[in-house]
Protein backbone atom coordinates (compact mmCIF):
# COMPACT_ATOMS: atom_id res chain seq x y z
CA UNK A 1 0.00 0.00 0.00
CA UNK A 2 3.00 2.10 0.87
CA UNK A 3 4.25 1.81 -2.55
CA UNK A 4 1.23 2.61 -4.30
CA UNK A 5 0.92 5.62 -2.64
CA UNK A 6 3.85 6.97 -3.61
CA UNK A 7 3.29 5.21 -7.22
CA UNK A 8 0.38 7.26 -7.52
CA UNK A 9 2.27 10.97 -5.83
CA UNK A 10 5.26 9.98 -8.37
CA UNK A 11 2.11 9.81 -11.44
CA UNK A 12 0.71 12.82 -10.28
CA UNK A 13 4.01 14.90 -10.11
CA UNK A 14 4.97 13.73 -13.29
CA UNK A 15 1.63 14.62 -14.94
CA UNK A 16 1.75 18.42 -13.32
CA UNK A 17 5.42 18.71 -14.09
CA UNK A 18 4.48 17.55 -18.19
CA UNK A 19 1.59 20.13 -18.33
CA UNK A 20 3.83 23.23 -16.70
CA UNK A 21 1.80 23.14 -13.35
CA UNK A 22 2.85 23.81 -10.43
CA UNK A 23 3.19 20.69 -7.60
CA UNK A 24 2.88 20.35 -4.03
CA UNK A 25 6.26 21.65 -2.45
CA UNK A 26 7.57 23.16 -5.93
CA UNK A 27 7.00 26.64 -6.86
CA UNK A 28 6.95 25.99 -11.21
CA UNK A 29 8.68 23.54 -13.84
CA UNK A 30 11.90 23.52 -14.67
CA UNK A 31 10.64 23.96 -18.27
CA UNK A 32 8.53 27.38 -16.99
CA UNK A 33 11.44 28.50 -14.99
CA UNK A 34 13.88 28.18 -18.18
CA UNK A 35 11.70 30.07 -20.76
CA UNK A 36 11.30 32.47 -17.63
CA UNK A 37 15.46 32.78 -17.23
CA UNK A 38 15.30 33.56 -21.20
CA UNK A 39 13.01 36.15 -20.81
CA UNK A 40 15.42 37.73 -18.10
CA UNK A 41 18.06 37.63 -20.23
CA UNK A 42 16.66 39.14 -23.23
CA UNK A 43 15.77 42.29 -21.04
CA UNK A 44 19.53 42.35 -19.53
CA UNK A 45 20.70 42.25 -23.45
CA UNK A 46 18.07 45.24 -23.81
CA UNK A 47 19.43 47.11 -20.61
CA UNK A 48 23.04 46.96 -20.58
CA UNK A 49 22.72 48.05 -24.44
CA UNK A 50 20.54 51.02 -23.09
CA UNK A 51 23.80 51.94 -20.88
CA UNK A 52 26.21 51.50 -23.30
CA UNK A 53 24.10 53.63 -25.55
CA UNK A 54 23.71 56.59 -22.64
CA UNK A 55 27.10 56.32 -21.87
CA UNK A 56 28.44 56.90 -25.47
CA UNK A 57 26.06 59.87 -25.41
CA UNK A 58 26.54 61.36 -22.28
CA UNK A 59 30.52 62.01 -23.65
CA UNK A 60 29.65 64.33 -26.22
CA UNK A 61 26.21 65.87 -24.40
CA UNK A 62 28.75 66.68 -21.36
CA UNK A 63 31.78 68.02 -23.65
CA UNK A 64 28.73 70.48 -25.45
CA UNK A 65 27.57 71.37 -21.32
CA UNK A 66 30.88 72.55 -20.23
CA UNK A 67 32.05 74.29 -23.11
CA UNK A 68 28.62 76.31 -22.60
CA UNK A 69 28.90 77.00 -18.88
CA UNK A 70 31.67 80.25 -19.22
CA UNK A 71 28.82 82.02 -21.56
CA UNK A 72 26.19 82.05 -19.40
CA UNK A 73 28.26 82.42 -16.34
CA UNK A 74 29.12 85.82 -18.12
CA UNK A 75 25.84 86.37 -19.18
CA UNK A 76 25.09 85.74 -15.52
CA UNK A 77 27.36 88.26 -14.38
CA UNK A 78 25.77 91.00 -17.36
CA UNK A 79 22.45 90.44 -15.72
CA UNK A 80 23.91 90.67 -12.34
CA UNK A 81 25.25 94.20 -13.40
CA UNK A 82 21.43 95.21 -14.61
CA UNK A 83 19.60 94.03 -11.50
CA UNK A 84 22.13 96.41 -9.79
CA UNK A 85 21.38 98.89 -11.93
CA UNK A 86 17.93 98.79 -11.50
CA UNK A 87 18.35 98.45 -7.91
CA UNK A 88 19.56 101.27 -7.45
CA UNK A 89 17.82 104.24 -5.27
CA UNK A 90 17.66 106.54 -8.00
CA UNK A 91 16.64 103.95 -10.82
CA UNK A 92 12.81 103.93 -12.34
CA UNK A 93 11.07 101.52 -11.21
CA UNK A 94 10.65 98.70 -14.00
CA UNK A 95 7.28 99.08 -16.15
CA UNK A 96 4.68 96.32 -15.69
CA UNK A 97 1.94 97.73 -17.95
CA UNK A 98 1.12 94.85 -20.45
CA UNK A 99 2.43 91.94 -18.15
CA UNK A 100 -0.95 90.27 -16.96
CA UNK A 101 0.82 86.60 -16.75
CA UNK A 102 3.23 87.90 -13.95
CA UNK A 103 5.46 85.66 -13.48
CA UNK A 104 6.52 82.76 -15.87
CA UNK A 105 7.94 79.54 -15.08
CA UNK A 106 9.96 77.48 -17.30
CA UNK A 107 10.53 73.64 -16.40
CA UNK A 108 12.75 71.81 -18.28
CA UNK A 109 12.46 68.21 -18.92
CA UNK A 110 12.96 65.48 -21.10
CA UNK A 111 10.81 63.39 -23.69
CA UNK A 112 11.68 59.78 -22.90
CA UNK A 113 11.83 57.98 -19.24
CA UNK A 114 13.53 55.59 -17.87
CA UNK A 115 16.11 58.41 -16.73
CA UNK A 116 15.68 57.81 -12.85
CA UNK A 117 13.98 60.69 -10.65
CA UNK A 118 15.39 63.35 -13.64
CA UNK A 119 11.74 64.67 -14.83
CA UNK A 120 9.87 63.93 -11.09
CA UNK A 121 12.54 65.97 -9.58
CA UNK A 122 11.51 69.11 -11.91
CA UNK A 123 7.77 68.33 -11.64
CA UNK A 124 8.00 68.48 -7.52
CA UNK A 125 10.55 71.66 -7.25
CA UNK A 126 7.53 73.51 -9.55
CA UNK A 127 4.58 72.18 -7.33
CA UNK A 128 6.45 72.69 -4.18
CA UNK A 129 7.42 76.45 -5.16
CA UNK A 130 3.76 77.50 -6.13
CA UNK A 131 2.17 75.90 -3.60
CA UNK A 132 4.91 77.39 -0.66
CA UNK A 133 5.29 80.74 -1.92
CA UNK A 134 0.63 80.65 -2.80
CA UNK A 135 1.46 81.81 -5.96
CA UNK A 136 -2.18 82.34 -8.32
CA UNK A 137 -0.61 85.27 -11.00
CA UNK A 138 1.85 82.54 -12.84
CA UNK A 139 2.52 81.04 -16.45
CA UNK A 140 4.13 77.74 -17.25
CA UNK A 141 6.36 76.78 -20.10
CA UNK A 142 6.98 72.90 -20.53
CA UNK A 143 9.64 71.98 -22.51
CA UNK A 144 9.81 67.99 -22.97
CA UNK A 145 6.86 65.49 -22.93
CA UNK A 146 7.40 64.03 -19.17
CA UNK A 147 6.82 67.84 -17.88
CA UNK A 148 4.22 68.49 -20.38
CA UNK A 149 1.97 65.67 -19.34
CA UNK A 150 2.90 65.24 -15.40
CA UNK A 151 2.78 69.53 -14.76
CA UNK A 152 -0.42 69.89 -17.00
CA UNK A 153 -2.11 67.65 -14.43
CA UNK A 154 -1.13 70.11 -11.87
CA UNK A 155 -1.46 73.57 -13.50
CA UNK A 156 -4.25 73.05 -16.26
CA UNK A 157 -5.04 76.38 -16.63
CA UNK A 158 -1.61 77.77 -15.98
CA UNK A 159 0.30 76.40 -19.21
CA UNK A 160 1.10 78.97 -21.93
CA UNK A 161 3.52 76.70 -23.96
CA UNK A 162 4.23 73.16 -24.15
CA UNK A 163 7.39 72.28 -26.09
CA UNK A 164 8.24 68.52 -27.05
CA UNK A 165 10.46 66.64 -29.12
CA UNK A 166 13.01 69.01 -28.31
CA UNK A 167 15.09 65.93 -26.92
CA UNK A 168 15.59 63.47 -30.45
CA UNK A 169 18.25 65.24 -31.32
CA UNK A 170 21.05 67.10 -29.42
CA UNK A 171 20.36 70.54 -28.10
CA UNK A 172 21.39 73.44 -30.54
CA UNK A 173 21.58 77.31 -29.96
CA UNK A 174 19.13 77.66 -32.83
CA UNK A 175 16.55 75.85 -30.89
CA UNK A 176 17.01 77.44 -28.11
CA UNK A 177 17.00 80.68 -29.69
CA UNK A 178 13.16 79.63 -31.35
CA UNK A 179 12.45 78.71 -27.63
CA UNK A 180 13.66 82.30 -26.70
CA UNK A 181 11.82 83.38 -29.22
CA UNK A 182 8.59 81.80 -28.14
CA UNK A 183 8.85 82.66 -24.41
CA UNK A 184 9.95 86.25 -25.12
CA UNK A 185 6.39 86.63 -26.94
CA UNK A 186 4.42 85.48 -23.66
CA UNK A 187 3.71 88.53 -21.61
CA UNK A 188 5.35 88.26 -18.25
CA UNK A 189 6.67 90.23 -15.53
CA UNK A 190 9.89 88.11 -14.66
CA UNK A 191 10.66 84.32 -15.61
CA UNK A 192 12.57 81.46 -13.86
CA UNK A 193 13.89 78.50 -14.98
CA UNK A 194 13.58 75.12 -13.42
CA UNK A 195 16.74 72.52 -14.40
CA UNK A 196 18.83 70.20 -13.83
CA UNK A 197 22.22 70.99 -13.29
CA UNK A 198 25.34 67.79 -14.17
CA UNK A 199 28.02 67.30 -11.20
CA UNK A 200 29.30 63.68 -11.62
CA UNK A 201 28.10 60.47 -13.59
CA UNK A 202 26.04 59.48 -10.98
CA UNK A 203 24.78 62.88 -9.47
CA UNK A 204 23.17 65.68 -10.28
CA UNK A 205 21.58 69.02 -8.77
CA UNK A 206 18.04 70.81 -9.23
CA UNK A 207 18.91 74.55 -10.17
CA UNK A 208 16.02 77.28 -9.96
CA UNK A 209 17.73 80.25 -12.34
CA UNK A 210 16.61 83.50 -12.79
CA UNK A 211 15.98 84.51 -16.46
CA UNK A 212 16.93 87.97 -18.14
CA UNK A 213 13.77 90.16 -19.02
CA UNK A 214 13.32 93.02 -21.34
CA UNK A 215 12.23 95.58 -19.47
CA UNK A 216 15.03 94.82 -17.63
CA UNK A 217 17.78 95.64 -19.97
CA UNK A 218 15.77 97.99 -21.74
CA UNK A 219 14.93 100.19 -19.38
CA UNK A 220 18.45 100.10 -17.41
CA UNK A 221 19.89 101.14 -20.85
CA UNK A 222 21.37 104.69 -19.95
CA UNK A 223 23.47 103.60 -16.81
CA UNK A 224 24.48 100.69 -18.79
CA UNK A 225 25.86 103.05 -21.59
CA UNK A 226 27.48 105.01 -19.41
CA UNK A 227 29.23 102.65 -17.63
CA UNK A 228 30.09 100.38 -21.06
CA UNK A 229 30.99 102.32 -23.87
CA UNK A 230 28.63 101.18 -27.08
CA UNK A 231 29.44 101.80 -30.57
CA UNK A 232 25.93 102.21 -32.08
CA UNK A 233 23.77 105.21 -31.91
CA UNK A 234 20.79 103.23 -31.01
CA UNK A 235 21.10 101.68 -27.46
CA UNK A 236 17.69 100.07 -27.22
CA UNK A 237 18.14 98.11 -30.37
CA UNK A 238 21.38 96.39 -29.05
CA UNK A 239 20.45 96.22 -25.26
CA UNK A 240 17.15 94.47 -27.11
CA UNK A 241 19.58 92.16 -29.03
CA UNK A 242 21.83 91.65 -26.28
CA UNK A 243 18.59 90.60 -24.14
CA UNK A 244 18.08 88.10 -26.62
CA UNK A 245 21.13 86.64 -26.73
CA UNK A 246 21.08 86.58 -23.13
CA UNK A 247 18.12 84.59 -22.89
CA UNK A 248 18.90 81.75 -25.57
CA UNK A 249 22.42 81.72 -24.09
CA UNK A 250 20.68 80.81 -20.51
CA UNK A 251 17.79 78.71 -22.42
CA UNK A 252 20.68 76.74 -24.77
CA UNK A 253 22.80 75.88 -21.02
CA UNK A 254 19.40 74.89 -19.85
CA UNK A 255 19.06 72.60 -22.56
CA UNK A 256 22.58 70.89 -22.45
CA UNK A 257 22.24 70.62 -18.65
CA UNK A 258 18.62 68.23 -18.90
CA UNK A 259 20.02 66.40 -21.87
CA UNK A 260 23.24 65.68 -20.00
CA UNK A 261 22.09 64.88 -16.88
CA UNK A 262 19.14 62.62 -18.57
CA UNK A 263 21.41 60.25 -19.90
CA UNK A 264 23.55 60.35 -16.84
CA UNK A 265 20.60 58.80 -14.73
CA UNK A 266 19.64 56.61 -17.68
CA UNK A 267 23.10 54.72 -17.39
CA UNK A 268 22.58 54.80 -13.98
CA UNK A 269 19.09 53.47 -14.00
CA UNK A 270 19.90 50.39 -16.81
CA UNK A 271 23.11 49.71 -14.71
CA UNK A 272 21.05 49.05 -11.71
CA UNK A 273 18.25 47.36 -14.08
CA UNK A 274 21.12 45.12 -15.60
CA UNK A 275 22.45 43.90 -11.89
CA UNK A 276 18.76 43.39 -10.95
CA UNK A 277 18.48 40.92 -13.97
CA UNK A 278 21.73 39.15 -12.77
CA UNK A 279 20.50 38.64 -9.37
CA UNK A 280 17.43 37.04 -10.99
CA UNK A 281 18.82 35.17 -13.27
CA UNK A 282 20.94 33.36 -10.35
CA UNK A 283 17.84 33.17 -8.48
CA UNK A 284 15.66 31.57 -11.30
CA UNK A 285 18.32 29.39 -12.00
CA UNK A 286 18.81 27.81 -8.66
CA UNK A 287 15.02 27.46 -8.45
CA UNK A 288 15.25 24.96 -12.13
CA UNK A 289 18.04 23.63 -10.53
CA UNK A 290 16.12 22.29 -7.54
CA UNK A 291 13.15 21.30 -9.71
CA UNK A 292 15.93 19.50 -12.38
CA UNK A 293 16.49 17.59 -9.37
CA UNK A 294 12.90 16.50 -8.01
CA UNK A 295 12.15 15.34 -11.28
CA UNK A 296 15.37 13.29 -11.42
CA UNK A 297 14.37 11.90 -7.59
CA UNK A 298 10.59 11.32 -8.95
CA UNK A 299 12.18 9.26 -11.76
CA UNK A 300 14.08 7.54 -9.21
CA UNK A 301 11.08 6.75 -7.14
CA UNK A 302 9.41 5.33 -9.86
CA UNK A 303 11.99 3.14 -10.73
CA UNK A 304 12.50 1.82 -7.32
CA UNK A 305 8.31 1.55 -6.69
CA UNK A 306 8.13 -0.22 -10.41
CA UNK A 307 11.10 -2.96 -9.34
CA UNK A 308 9.27 -3.54 -5.79
CA UNK A 309 6.32 -4.17 -7.49
CA UNK A 310 7.79 -6.62 -10.12
CA UNK A 311 9.50 -8.03 -7.20
CA UNK A 312 6.22 -8.85 -5.78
Amino acid sequence: KVMNSLAQRVTTARALAASGMPARGMAVSAKALKIRIKSVNSIQRITKTMKMVAASKLKGFQSKMEASRPLVGAINKVQNKFIEFNNAEDAAPAATEGTPAGELLVAMTSDRGLCGAVNSSIVKAVRNDVRENNKTNFGIVTVGDKGRSAIGRLFPDNMRLQVTEAGKKPPTFLQASLLAEQINGIEASSASMYYNVFKSAIAYEYEKAELPSRALFVDNGAKFAAEYELEYENDDVILADLYEFALSAKLFNGLLETATCEQSARMAAMDGASKNCGELIGKLTTQMNRARQAAITTELCEIVAGAEAIAQ
